[in-house]
Order: C-alpha cells, then structure tokens, then sequence
C-alpha cells in the first residue's frame, strides 16, 4: 500500500480516497477544510455520527462531485491542552 501526503488542492487529485480528521466535540475537517462545499450535507452527517471519538471512522462515497472517489473521516478524540 502506498501512502503519499500531498500540498496540492484534495479537490482537484484524483485518488482512491482523501483523508481528514476530527476532533471531539467539532465541526471541522482538519487536512480536508475546503471539501465542506463540495458534498457538504454527507460530510455534516458524517461528522455528527462520529462526533470525533477517538477511533471512529466514516467512509463517504463522493459520487463523482470531486476527484477522488471517497472521503474517510476519522475521529481523533479530545484535543490535548
């Protein structure tokens, strides 16, 4: 398996799958901040199922809207202070 992080625009790359994170208790993407207007409403519902908890992951079919074919959220649990 290859993994390759990138700089470019995640909108634009055609791949097999993008992947962003979420914190506990949020609303927002960290990697994919700008994939929101694209398929907004699965990504919202997507993210209030996981709610951030540590280890839960959510996979999103794109549908052909974007680039890449699917989305996976993954929860990464409480932000450290």
């Amino acid at each position: 398996m290859k993994i390759k992080i990138e700089g470019s625009n995640p909108l634009r790359k055609k791949t097999e799958a993008l992947c962003g994170f979420v914190l506990e208790n949020s609303d927002k993407i960290l990697g994919l901040n700008k994939i929101n207007s694209k398929i907004s409403e699965s990504v919202k519902q997507s993210i209030k199922d996981i709610n951030g908890e540590f280890g839960k992951i959510s996979v999103i079919p794109t549908n052909n809207k974007i680039a890449a074919k699917r989305i996976i959220i993954a929860g990464i649990g409480k932000k450290d202070k």
